[in-house]
């Protein structure tokens, strides 16, 4: 059943710009194949990416920056590819890789990838920003792209924004 819980996620990771779309038992009940899905071409945008695109656009040309949160990080291909096609009228966006910063290098990685160099959206992982950073109250809009199971996570990801010394009214997009 929790492979299963992966499917609603096939839209998110269907084109061929990306890994093939498999479920599959975990490794250790033998890793077998459950189901896989027909790719579509990387130039095809879902519909669910052109509403973000649209969505982000609204809310950047009302001065709001932006923060999505992605489960489907770990890999690297969905906010690369979210990347690319965010970044077409060349938004500044920047992707906070939990592999590549460590949790007690994020906030001054924020500050000089997001804050400083005028990053406007923000990609990550809700998990990685869940405690200890207080930074991020420079983005007045969240969109959750991909939900997270956990109610602690959403919560605490949610805070980043909400934080003391914001000036602007926070928009949580689920």
């Amino acid at each position: 059943l929790g492979a299963l819980v992966e499917l609603p996620s096939y839209l998110d990771r269907c084109t061929d710009d990306l890994p093939n779309f498999e479920i599959r038992y975990p490794e250790s009940l033998g890793g077998d194949l459950i189901t896989e899905a027909k790719m579509f071409p990387r130039d095809w945008t879902t519909p669910k990416e052109q509403w973000l695109e649209k969505r982000v656009r609204r809310d950047l040309d009302a001065g709001e920056n932006v923060m999505i949160f992605l489960r489907h990080t770990g890999d690297g291909f969905l906010p690369k590819r979210l990347t690319r096609i965010l970044g077409r009228d060349t938004t500044k966006i920047a992707w906070l890789d939990a592999k590549k910063v460590a949790t007690d290098k994020r906030e001054a990685w924020i500050d000089k990838h997001v804050i400083q160099a005028g990053v406007r959206v923000l990609l990550v992982n809700p998990s990685a920003v869940r405690t200890g950073l207080n930074n991020l109250i420079r983005f007045s809009t969240a969109i959750w792209y991909e939900l997270d199971a956990s109610a602690t996570t959403y919560r605490q990801a949610n805070g980043r924004l909400h934080r003391i010394g914001h000036t602007k009214p926070v928009t949580i997009w689920t």
